[in-house]
C-alpha cells in the first residue's frame, strides 16, 4: 500500500505578482442621460448646443478621427468592431478595427447623428465597455442605450479611441 500525501492550501509560484501600473485608475461609472433635446451629461440642466447654424439633419459637418488616422463622417448609423458586415445587417457604415490590445469586441460600439444633428454613440454590450472622455471627465456609455457626445469629445474602446471633432467649413 502506498501513502500519498494530501495536499492543502495554495500552491507556491515562483514569481510573486505584479501590480501593473499602465492601467490607468477611473472614476466611479457615471450614468449619464439624454431626455429629448435635454443632455443631463454636464448636469446643468440646458441643452446642449452642437451646431452654430442651421442643424442640417445629416451629421456631415462632424467626423470621428480614430487613432489609427481614419477619419469617418457621422452618418445616421455606424458600427465599429472587429468583425466586418454580416449579412441582414442595416448599417450606413461599416468600420473593422485592428486592435493590437484584443480588447475590441466584434460589435464594440454604434454611432450617428439625430435628426437634429447631435452626435451619439452606444456601447453593444461589447465585454470591456466603451468609455467617453468629455470636460476631464472619464464616463462609461451605458449598454444599447445613446448618449450625446459633443465637440472634442473622446470615446475609448479596447487599446483604441476616437475623437468627435467638427468638420471645418467649406467655404
Amino acid at each position: 500500500m502506498s501513502r500519498r500525501k494530501q495536499k492543502t492550501g495554495l500552491a507556491k509560484t515562483a514569481q510573486p505578482a505584479r501590480i501593473i501600473s499602465e492601467i490607468p485608475n477611473l472614476p466611479p461609472i457615471m450614468q449619464p442621460e439624454t431626455v429629448g433635446k435635454w443632455d443631463l451629461h454636464d448636469g446643468s440642466l440646458t441643452p446642449r448646443q452642437v451646431h452654430e447654424g442651421p442643424a442640417d439633419g445629416d451629421g456631415s459637418s462632424y467626423d470621428l478621427v480614430f487613432s489609427d488616422g481614419r477619419r469617418v463622417p457621422c452618418a445616421q448609423r455606424c458600427v465599429v468592431g472587429r468583425m466586418p458586415k454580416q449579412p441582414g445587417e442595416n448599417y450606413d457604415a461599416y468600420l473593422v478595427v485592428d486592435d493590437p490590445s484584443q480588447q475590441t469586441s466584434r460589435r464594440h460600439f454604434e454611432f450617428g447623428v439625430t435628426s437634429i444633428g447631435q452626435v451619439w454613440a452606444m456601447d453593444l454590450g461589447s465585454a470591456n465597455g466603451t468609455f467617453v472622455l468629455s470636460n476631464g471627465t472619464y464616463v462609461r456609455l451605458p449598454e444599447k442605450k445613446r448618449t450625446v457626445l459633443a465637440d472634442n469629445d473622446v470615446i475609448r474602446f479596447g487599446g483604441l479611441s476616437a475623437k468627435v471633432e467638427r468638420r471645418a467649413d467649406r467655404g
